[in-house]
């Protein structure tokens, strides 16, 4: 005789997991950072970008809050390089431009130098050497012009000639020399 013994079995069963891949790239394709995260399948799941530094975050691919499935889904994070810019104005004194702009840009902490160009008639009074490092917004600088006031001479009578050698540097060095019994005529 053949004995029959009744036998429970108990399944178990957990569901699926699925994954998402975060991905960060820069403008041009360039990886900057990779990730994942898992959860099982239709469990809610939702992804902030994370700062990265010296970059903006310009642009989101893929869905940034939803369920996990049975395939792994793909959200892409493109950041930008943040540039600063550097305004250079050429003024007089009175603030009066007097020749156009230098307008550049840069990656953030990138050195800056500039010295500042002659002008006929001016010497510089301020800001002859510029040395800055970008940041992430404008800097604005005013390299300021003085003019170089010639003397007027006399009518009559004793005149000193004068003589204005302008060097490279804009500096002026007055050369004169005592002339007699000279008149206007």
């Amino acid at each position: 005789k053949l004995e029959v013994e009744q036998i429970e079995i108990t399944y178990l069963y957990s569901k699926k997991t699925g994954e998402v891949e975060i991905v960060y790239v820069d403008t041009e394709g360039n990886e900057l950072l990779k990730e994942e995260i898992s959860g099982k399948v239709d469990e809610a799941y939702s992804i902030k970008a994370k700062e990265i530094e010296k970059y903006r975050l310009v642009e989101t691919e893929g869905e940034v809050d939803g369920e996990f499935g049975l395939e792994k889904q793909i959200v892409k994070f493109v950041f930008e390089k943040i540039k600063g810019k550097i305004t250079i104005n050429f003024v007089d004194k009175d603030g009066n431009i007097l020749f156009e702009s230098v307008v550049t840009e840069g990656e953030i902490d990138e050195e800056y130098y500039y010295e500042a160009l002659e002008k006929e008639g001016y010497e510089i009074a301020e800001n002859a050497k510029i040395e800055v490092k970008y940041i992430d917004g404008e800097i604005i600088i005013d390299v300021v012009y003085e003019k170089i006031e010639l003397p007027e001479p006399p009518a009559t009578g004793d005149i000193n000639v004068v003589l204005y050698i302008m060097l490279a540097l804009g500096s002026a060095i007055v050369l004169s020399r005592k002339v007699q019994n000279f008149s206007k005529k």
